[in-house]
């Protein structure tokens, strides 16, 4: 990803009993969606970052333009009383060079 783009990471948990999917970065708690009985409540932890769920899919956004402190490894964790499952993704965000020479 490019400097002052946004991204969005997806995942799409599934189990019985419904999961809580928590998100990540480098181990530090994002945000969470808790799933009960056909509800969904979603708490985001970052002002730079939100959680939502849509459709049987929870969505971390990075909601202000891409910075380097935006580099790192993301985790989708889902868990329930029966066990966890966690997916990690690793997001690099590059530079924008300017020709001040045109």
């Amino acid at each position: 990803m490019n400097e002052s783009q946004s991204t969005e990471f997806w995942c799409k948990p599934g189990g019985s009993p419904q999961p809580k999917i928590i998100w990540q970065k480098h181990g530090q708690d994002l945000g969470e969606c808790s799933l009960r009985w056909g509800a969904v409540n979603c708490r985001t932890f970052s002002e730079r970052h939100k959680v939502s769920f849509s459709k049987g899919t929870s969505f971390l956004r990075v909601v202000n333009t891409l910075f380097h402190k935006d580099d790192g490894q993301y985790s989708c964790i889902v868990k329930n009383t029966v066990g966890e499952e966690n997916v990690t993704l690793h997001l690099t965000v590059q530079g924008i060079v300017i020709d001040n020479f045109a």
